[in-house]
């Protein structure tokens, strides 16, 4: 479950990038050529592209803002490091 979850946050990550992509490589002559609905739309879907990827950096800076956070406790403190030692490396207690 959680692999078919992070496939398709790629997928969509990718979707989005690519028509932030289209949007920024849009130049004067494309631009006066669009349907104004046309344009209206792929400047919607550029900026949930834009949303979407601020939301998945969050998320992946809160994720390491947790490791560095228990890494600092355990570095800290000799008890808690071996408590960690113990729970993460059984075979080598």
């Amino acid at each position: 479950m959680k692999q078919i979850l992070e496939t398709r946050k790629v997928a969509i990550q990718e979707k989005g990038l690519n028509k932030i992509s289209e949007y920024f490589d849009l130049d004067i002559s494309s631009l006066q050529e669009m349907d104004t609905e046309a344009l209206k739309h792929l400047y919607q879907m550029a900026k949930l592209g834009m949303q979407f990827e601020k939301e998945m950096n969050i998320s992946k800076r809160a994720t390491e803002m947790n490791f560095i956070r228990v890494g600092r406790i355990i570095t800290e403190n000799k008890e808690e490091l071996k408590k960690y030692i113990k729970r993460s490396l059984p075979q080598y207690c």
